[in-house]
């Protein structure tokens, strides 16, 4: 079986461990490329154009957790449209 290229981002080394091992469980495999663990939610959410804009090119899996949102598709709605 070919192996998925992916690149991940997340909050904090707990998240990223959560992420490599759902992702090494799992019946496909995937080799790891950049992780973009640099100061939770708050990095993530100053940087997810940048991540959007490079997922045209490459996979990336974001996880944060929801924190007082209710549900994802709104997280990523306010993070998407937010201006810094």
């Amino acid at each position: 079986m070919e192996m998925i290229p992916i690149n991940i981002a997340v909050e904090d080394k707990l998240s990223e461990a959560v992420i490599r091992k759902i992702l090494n469980s799992s019946k496909r495999s995937y080799i790891f490329g950049a992780c973009f663990c640099r100061g939770g939610s708050g990095y993530l959410k100053k940087n997810i154009r940048g991540f959007n804009n490079a997922s045209k090119a490459s996979v990336f899996l974001l996880l944060t957790d929801l924190d007082t949102t209710e549900c994802a598709p709104t997280l990523i709605r306010q993070w998407l449209t937010c201006t810094y």
